[in-house]
């Protein structure tokens, strides 16, 4: 990823936001304690782009999502082998 895709990240609150405007869902669907499908495939990039990209801990996404930190590790290691997330996190 260029310095310049690194630079348009700028904390995590706007990487939620953009995503969720992204994908259409609201910002507090993500903290709750859901398995759909929608809100996993948006909690995947946005924890991508917090835990790899921004060096945000995952504790701290984790916490913002409200679930456990291995949750995060989990689903990010599931963007990392998903073949669209570049273009997703182009959008976002």
């Amino acid at each position: 990823m260029d310095a310049d895709a690194i630079g348009r990240y700028r904390s995590l609150s706007a990487v939620i936001a953009s995503a969720c405007r992204y994908l259409g869902i609201e910002e507090k669907e993500l903290a709750r304690p859901t398995r759909r499908v929608e809100i996993a495939r948006a909690r995947a990039p946005i924890s991508y782009v917090a835990t790899q990209i921004m060096s945000i801990s995952g504790s701290e996404v984790a916490r913002r999502f409200n679930v456990d930190r291995s949750a995060i590790s989990r689903t990010t290691l599931r963007a990392s082998h998903d073949p669209e997330l570049p273009a997703v996190t182009k959008m976002i």
